[in-house]
């Protein structure tokens, strides 16, 4: 099947396209980039594929550039599809959602992406795909402004469209909470226009919903998310009803990735917040000096450190791990994280940006990394040489300091974002002169490698602290009461030494983990297995190491075997025999897996799904649909498990909530720490594994 182009004055009959009599009508200038081929195509992917193009539709979304990642956050994840298809992202935008399956159907573009709802009639004349994810309708304000509760918005003004899909739930708020003053906006106005007018102080309050607004966030906007209002939207992914073949590949697709590209929740509540939520999200990079995987575990020195500070406030953990291109102050302002945990030195400017640091943890000196054959001996003689830093990095403003001191030394950030021992990878190869270093960050890259040197320091010593946001005080104060406990003591010291140490067991653990390229002994099985079943290999191996720590011959105290620690009787339902053996065993528990995630509901965000089944593996089905129930009585969201379900399952194992549930008393805290440590190793896979 081939596409035609629309220049042609006349179109042809084929089995692809529709015939016409007359010239073909043009597609306005600004709906399609100019570097696009234009072309009417109906058919499935083989057809797609054979211009090179993923052609997506949708509302106001235009890419920064052509080729790069649309600012949308459907985005992130096209690009990831199209890479694996070897296709090119052509995001159209049009200026009304009625236009978008009208187009799709037309040919004009292969996939609709867009948050505005499709009507009845638009839904039964198109395809979709599993819930890429939920809306939720939410209120914002200005920074500064805390909207949390009805009562919040008492004698204020919101801002909101008639036609907005909160709008219903919206007006049920405002009867039991008269006080609230409405605002009617015109539904010309689009959602960045109206979150722009907040953020201005035209209105003290709009109501939007947590994508858009998170996406204002991101853009610089200066607002806070508030009270969500009514109940979630899923959201999908629309395709021609001929395109069977896109369709199966896309929910594959997101079956297997969209797991870990969730929208994230911001929060900006002090350490009482973080308490109700149960888990202390800390930002930080990763390396070997902070955070990375090795043999299956999770290490690291501030990971270490992170781990027990929240294991005494009785805090799960999450550790997040931006792209190496985002700032982690930016992060934390906008409050995708509670705390900074990355080898942060403390300045006067990152202060003035809005945050706090702890009392003093760590103390470093900033030292030139050059190769290890570099005559170079002194700061004088960086003269005519050329550093490369990250720009958001202390390491920059050092060097800034020594080209005011007189020194012609030229400053460059690298061409692509990296992380500091990438960087020094690529010093080591030669293909950058220079780079900048933490002392303890140079020791240990020097422990496992020679063909590099930390000869000159650039400073004085450095202190680096944790960071929190400036009216995170009482989150501050607990940080720093630690730090007062632990610095320097026996915990400190045997952590610190592990990892910077360059002594047996040591500093030599991060080039054991470089050099692995596996992330167990069984990944070739586990990626067959885990394909045919619509996981992510790396999921499936997450799981694999919290149920057996990659041992065959694991037995639990509950009879559960091998790899997968399945019980013999639930694997012989399902076919299977003995479980020591490692096929087999990896088999029964990826079809187990999958077998209790198709219980759940189909229209479940992809994600939460997995959550689901995930947690009914460890803790059963049944368990884990009492505390949906359970969660719905409680006004959480009974379809997602982080922050809402898993709330509900804790409160399985006390009495007074058992004895009203079907299956009764659940040990609630194992699935929930299950599923996390689950979720955070698999993150953490991610980044240290190619899908």
């Amino acid at each position: 099947m081939t596409g035609q182009l629309i220049y042609p004055l006349a179109c042809v009959a084929s089995a692809t396209l529709f015939a016409c009599t007359g010239p073909t009508p043009q597609t306005p200038e600004e709906e399609l980039p100019k570097s696009a081929p234009r072309y009417l195509e109906l058919g499935d992917l083989p057809e797609i594929q054979s211009h090179g193009l993923l052609r997506v539709l949708t509302i106001n979304q235009v890419p920064r550039a052509q080729g790069a990642a649309s600012a949308h956050f459907d985005g992130a994840l096209l690009d990831a599809f199209a890479r694996q298809k070897d296709l090119e992202l052509d995001w159209i935008h049009v200026h009304r959602a009625g236009e978008l399956v009208p187009r799709l159907l037309e040919g004009r573009g292969d996939l609709i992406v867009s948050e505005a709802p499709l009507t009845l009639g638009e839904r039964r004349r198109i395809a979709q795909t599993v819930p890429v994810a939920s809306v939720h309708a939410r209120v914002a304000a200005r920074v500064g402004e805390s909207v949390d509760t009805p009562a919040s918005l008492a004698d204020r003004r919101v801002a909101a469209r008639p036609f907005h899909e909160g709008w219903e739930a919206f007006e049920e708020l405002r009867s039991d909470h008269p006080g609230i003053r409405l605002e009617r906006i015109v539904d010309t106005v689009t959602e960045r226009e109206l979150l722009q007018r907040v953020a201005d102080g035209r209105y003290d309050i709009a109501l939007s919903d947590d994508r858009s607004i998170a996406a204002a966030i991101d853009a610089g906007l200066p607002l806070l998310p508030g009270l969500s209002i009514g109940r979630p939207r899923l959201l999908r992914w629309s395709v021609r009803p001929g395109a069977a073949a896109l369709v199966a590949a896309l929910d594959r697709f997101l079956n297997q990735s969209q797991v870990l590209t969730a929208p994230r929740e911001l929060f900006l509540d002090d350490l009482a917040g973080i308490r109700r939520r149960g888990t202390l999200r800390v930002l930080t990079r990763n390396s070997p000096a902070s955070y990375y995987v090795w043999r299956g575990r999770l290490m690291g020195f501030e990971y270490e450190l992170c781990r027990r500070f929240a294991k005494k406030q009785r805090l799960a953990i999450e550790m997040v791990v931006p792209p190496p291109e985002a700032d982690l102050i930016d992060w934390l302002l906008e409050g995708k994280g509670d705390m900074v945990a990355a080898s942060l030195a403390i300045t006067q400017e990152r202060i003035e940006r809005g945050v706090a640091f702890t009392r003093r943890y760590h103390q470093a000196v900033e030292k030139i990394i050059a190769r290890h054959d570099d005559p170079l001996r002194s700061v004088e003689e960086l003269g005519g040489r050329t550093v490369v830093v990250n720009p958001a990095s202390s390491y920059w403003k050092s060097v800034e300091r020594v080209q005011r001191s007189g020194i012609d030394v030229t400053l460059e950030p690298p061409p692509e974002p990296l992380g500091t021992d990438e960087i020094i990878s690529r010093v080591a190869d030669g293909e950058f002169d220079l780079s900048v270093a933490d002392s303890h960050i140079a020791a240990l890259e020097m422990a496992w490698r020679d063909d590099i040197v930390a000869r000159v320091d650039i400073g004085a010593p450095v202190d680096h602290g944790w960071a929190v946001r400036a009216a995170s005080s009482e989150l501050l104060a607990a940080l720093d009461g630690f730090i007062g406990n632990e610095y320097r003591g026996l915990f400190y010291n045997v952590v610190y030494d592990r990892y910077f140490k360059a002594s047996e067991g040591g500093a030599a653990l991060p080039a054991e983990a470089r050099a692995e390229e596996q992330l167990s002994p069984w990944d070739d099985l586990v990626r067959s297995y885990a394909s045919s079943y619509g996981f992510d290999w790396r999921l499936v191996v997450a799981q694999m190491c919290q149920e057996s720590r990659f041992d065959p011959q694991a037995r639990s105290t509950n009879g559960a075997l091998g790899l997968m620690q399945m019980l013999p009787r639930t694997a012989g339902q399902l076919g299977f025999g003995d479980l020591h053996d490692p096929e087999t065993g990896i088999h029964a528990g990826v079809k187990y897996l999958a077998w209790l995630r198709d219980r759940f509901e189909s229209d479940l965000t992809v994600h939460d799904r997995t959550w689901f089944a995930l947690a009914a593996y460890n803790a059963g089905y049944g368990h884990v649909e009492d505390a949906r129930r359970l969660a719905l009585e409680l006004g959480l969201d009974r379809d997602r498990w982080f922050s809402n379900v898993e709330r509900a399952m804790l409160l399985l194992s006390r009495p007074d909530y058992a004895q009203g549930a079907r299956y009764g008393y659940c040990r609630g805290r194992e699935p929930v720490a299950y599923v996390r440590r689950i979720r955070d190793r698999f993150a953490a896979y991610t980044r240290t594994a190619e899908s």
